[in-house]
């Protein structure tokens, strides 16, 4: 038998956006008890696993406006940010199979992030983020 959770997501935030505020987690029940955490912030914050820091930063971030979408295909988008400092790049769609990233043209890992979404970690400066999925 298993549970259904309904969660009401009272601060929403752009579909795609930047943000070096993470919590980490390390299993999907705990995920469950800080989703409620998230209607709390009242700047862009992600709740990833596989995050070897956790980052909070009582300043948060005020560049959510910086990602400019390039092209956006449906199964293939691209962005440009300028983050002023090392960030995750927040993508508000699903996280499936056949997704993969690119920053500045080289294959970027991906976490999973708001546990139905993903993230990827970017550097400070210019970039070039590609998303394609992959049949």
């Amino acid at each position: 038998k298993s549970k259904l959770y309904i969660f009401e997501l009272a601060n929403t935030f752009p579909r795609y956006y930047l943000t070096d505020r993470v919590v980490s987690i390390r299993e999907n029940e705990e995920f469950i008890a800080k989703m409620e955490m998230l209607n709390s912030f009242s700047i862009p914050t992600i709740v990833a696993e596989s995050v070897t820091e956790e980052s909070l930063s009582a300043t948060g971030n005020k560049y959510v406006e910086e990602v400019i979408p390039l092209f956006n295909s449906g199964d293939r988008k691209e962005f440009y940010i300028n983050p002023p400092k090392d960030t995750y790049f927040f993508v508000g769609d699903a996280f499936l199979p056949g997704w993969s990233a690119f920053v500045d043209g080289k294959l970027a890992p991906v976490i999973k992030a708001n546990y139905i979404y993903w993230a990827i970690p970017v550097t400070a400066g210019e970039h070039h983020i590609e998303l394609e999925y992959n049949k």
